[in-house]
């Protein structure tokens, strides 16, 4: 198993930094399901990668003792997902890189890290409680919203330029 996800890993890897996502994807990891231009490989090697670290993580899960997992995990995520779109449009494989590095590397640790914290009573709990109950209305209705999203952005003719502001 560690063979496959190694194996995924490079082609990952590969992919994420290639001049094929930078030309189809503009350099990100936002791949879907659809027969147009790279998305279908693309989805298969992000959907192999992630089911091959998920099934050797279940099989060879050892917890850690860690304090405070949840605020951890919590600020590393809200760290990580408010960083900007690295690179400009002559360096789009920075990004790749960047989004590479989150999935293949820190995403796992912090899934393995989660695992192994404990929650006692009081507020962290609760708020675990609500997160779990809104997860998969949250990523049922995302996907409508951000096809409006691309449609606006592409219908407009908008590149990366715009998004930077004045």
């Amino acid at each position: 198993m560690a063979a496959l996800v190694v194996i995924w890993y490079h082609v990952f890897e590969g992919f994420a930094t290639s001049p094929l996502d930078q030309h189809f994807n503009h350099g990100y990891l936002a791949v879907d399901w659809s027969l147009a231009d790279w998305n279908l490989p693309g989805g298969f090697l992000r959907l192999m990668f992630a089911f091959s670290m998920g099934l050797l993580m279940s099989r060879n899960f050892r917890p850690w003792k860690v304090r405070g997992a949840f605020w951890i995990c919590s600020a590393a995520i809200v760290l990580l997902l408010s960083m900007p779109r690295l690179g400009g449009e002559d360096a789009m494989w920075l990004n790749g890189l960047y989004e590479a590095v989150c999935t293949i590397l820190i995403f796992p640790l912090l899934v393995y890290m989660g695992a192994s914290g404990h929650i006692s009573d009081g507020f962290p709990k609760r708020l675990c409680k609500f997160l779990g109950d809104i997860s998969y209305p949250v990523y049922i209705i995302h996907y409508p919203f951000m096809y409006l999203f691309y449609a606006y952005t592409f219908r407009g003719g908008l590149s990366l330029r715009h998004g930077r502001g004045p």
